[in-house]
């Protein structure tokens, strides 16, 4: 994870601050079900070198 954006661009060539996806999605899930949100829970691995 980088959460500092000119390394994340100049050093890794990623367009933003790259941040952990999966911990989002578990803070934002009780969040989006408390609006009414119908939430799929699956489960996507993507990795790159």
């Amino acid at each position: 994870m980088h959460y500092d954006e000119t390394y994340a661009k100049e050093v890794d060539d990623y367009p933003t601050v790259v941040i952990n996806g999966p911990l989002q999605g578990d803070l934002l899930s009780p969040v989006a079900l408390e609006l009414g949100f119908n939430i799929v829970h699956r489960t996507v691995l993507a990795f790159r070198l």
